[in-house]
């Protein structure tokens, strides 16, 4: 049994030093493996529905598996029953009856097991989570402090209730923001086949946004001491005015709130090759639905390849292939974990093209302004507040597909983008590094844990 000791943190959510679960994932475990050497005593485990995934999808498994190797070799403490559960996959498999190899139906067992229902409801966990998270919590024993590196679920105020102890809660994003995204995203999108007008209008009967407002609602009731760490103010600006927040919550904002890997800098490039990147997590609210609108634009303007590297499920993979019919001149690499490989071609690229819905910081604009390749995307408020006054950042206002495919068509006619970087060294060098990041957490937690 681990013993709570002063300046010790249980972290408890998602983590993933190669990005396999996007960038909010690769920020939580370079915050993690920092920390013990800054004077913490850090426990970390996934949640349990983390462990299903990675059961079911041996490319994460992997990434998983790597991550928790690099942590405890930073001095991070990991509780023996995860590494009991990864063991037994044969035994975890046969109990939910999944095949090892399928990874929609391990999909499709997360999406119904944090399926949103109507605001007077509580999403029930099942038995099996339950259970994996007490036996965790055995392995843990006491703490003094617990973080959640994620927006408020389930999972999370089942610990905080059982733990009873002050929390912190990294918010990536504004978590409704989302919502009115998905919502704008599927009335616009989703209208082309029967499943996903079913979707839409199971959108609008059980509503996310009261789904998300009751998890704060219920954490916020457990009245504990609450520390609010935003990865940026503007999402703060937004969150305030659908909560109602109560004194025993304190807002923290930490900058720079990401850094660019150094496998980007010493990556980078002026000498552009004839394609762009769409780059990331690949799906409806990184804008990947709003490339048909972009691409129709395009057709016959531009010369370039447009190449989708990035996590996708089979679903979108196959949209991606369909892309091609509108614009032939599509290549899809999939997930890379080979980094150097991913940053190559992101320092190639003309252009990232980038038409998010939905982000805080943007680990890929920073990455892609690391390598010296120009981003194109959508003038949402956290985008705004950081890269407003970034030159190479080209905002343009979400869902209009012509200026989009405007500023896409003038990189492709720029012969020099090294005149667009005038402005960025200052920036770059702020978000060089991890331990910049890391020092503002510890800061925090220093002044709050009296």
């Amino acid at each position: 049994m681990i013993v709570g000791l002063k300046m010790e943190i249980f972290t408890i959510g998602p983590a993933d030093i190669n990005g396999k679960i996007g960038g909010g994932g690769i920020h939580n475990a370079e915050i993690i493996i920092r920390l013990p050497h800054l004077g913490f005593r850090v426990i970390y485990s996934p949640y349990p529905s983390i462990l299903f995934w990675a059961l079911n999808d041996e490319v994460y498994a992997d990434s998983l598996h790597k991550t928790l190797r690099i942590m405890e070799q930073n001095k991070v403490i990991i509780p023996s029953i995860v590494f009991s559960y990864l063991e037994e996959k044969n035994k975890i498999l046969k109990r939910h009856n999944i095949e090892s190899n399928f990874f929609s139906k391990v999909d499709k067992f997360i999406k119904e097991k944090l399926k949103y229902i109507h605001y007077k409801d509580f999403p029930q966990l099942r038995d099996e989570e339950i259970k994996i998270m007490k036996d965790i919590i055995s392995d843990v024993g006491n703490v003094q402090y617990i973080m959640n590196p994620t927006e408020s679920t389930s999972e999370f105020i089942y610990f905080a209730k059982i733990f009873k102890k002050p929390i912190y809660n990294i918010i990536h994003h504004n978590p409704f923001n989302w919502y009115m995204a998905l919502r704008k995203t599927a009335s616009m999108f989703y209208m082309n086949s029967i499943s996903n007008i079913i979707k839409l209008v199971r959108l609008s009967l059980f509503s996310p946004y009261s789904s998300i407002k009751y998890y704060y609602d219920k954490l916020i009731s457990l009245n504990l001491p609450i520390n609010f760490i935003w990865i940026n103010p503007a999402s703060y600006f937004q969150f305030r005015n659908s909560m109602n927040l109560n004194k025993n919550i304190k807002n923290y904002f930490i900058y720079p709130a990401n850094a660019i890997d150094p496998l980007a800098l010493s990556n980078e490039s002026y000498d552009k090759e004839n394609y762009f990147v769409y780059g990331g997590y690949l799906d409806l609210l990184k804008g990947l639905y709003d490339m048909p609108y972009i691409l129709k634009e395009l057709k016959n303007k531009i010369d370039d390849y447009i190449v989708f590297v990035g996590h996708s499920s089979n679903e979108t993979t196959k949209y991606i292939n369909k892309l091609k019919k509108i614009y032939p001149k599509i290549k899809f690499l999939g997930f890379l974990k080979n980094k150097e490989e991913l940053f190559k071609i992101y320092s190639k690229a003309k252009g990232l093209i980038y038409p998010t819905h939905i982000d805080g910081y943007s680990l890929v604009i920073l990455e892609s302004l690391g390598v010296k390749t120009p981003v194109i995307t959508y003038g949402i408020p956290e985008l705004v507040y950081l890269y407003k006054n970034i030159k190479p950042v080209r905002i343009v206002n979400e869902f209009d597909f012509k200026s989009f495919a405007n500023e896409i068509i003038k990189l492709s006619k720029t012969d020099n983008t090294r005149d667009l970087f005038d402005n960025t060294e200052s920036f770059i060098r702020i978000h060089s590094s991890w331990d910049n990041v890391a020092k503002q957490y510890a800061k925090i937690f220093k002044e709050t844990m009296k």
